[in-house]
């Protein structure tokens, strides 16, 4: 399911791009091994990464985007948001890697509607020139 996803999520992506997938080859890679990856919520920030690496754009590390692309080029909710979940939980206890945690977590939320504003949150570039 996450892979049909994705590929589905490039390809609406990209043409709300103007842009053509006929040349791309895209490989996903988990680094973490006994992790699946399964469902449609990481399609989206997927499909915008690809775009991101093809435009010669960044997407800043500290930045995500949760669900997936329509046809017409909107964001879907999926998952989590489908579930209305109101609340996220984290540990408690800092990653060693996370040198500067702290808690609460401030978290910026940015609602996004279409493949444009997402592009444009993620990025910091207008998805068209």
């Amino acid at each position: 399911m996450a892979q049909t996803s994705v590929e589905q999520a490039i390809r609406r992506a990209a043409h709300h791009a103007g842009l053509s997938t006929d040349s791309w080859s895209v490989r996903l890679v988990v680094p973490y091994p006994h992790v699946t990856v399964y469902g449609s919520s990481l399609s989206a920030m997927v499909a915008l990464s690809v775009l991101a690496l093809a435009k010669g754009n960044e997407i800043p590390s500290d930045r995500v985007l949760t669900g997936g692309i329509t046809p017409d080029g909107r964001i879907e909710c999926v998952g989590a948001m489908r579930a209305h979940m109101r609340r996220i939980l984290i540990p408690d206890e800092a990653d060693p890697a996370d040198e500067e945690w702290r808690t609460p977590f401030l978290v910026q939320v940015s609602p996004v509607h279409s493949v444009e504003e997402a592009y444009l949150a993620l990025t910091g570039h207008a998805l068209s020139p």
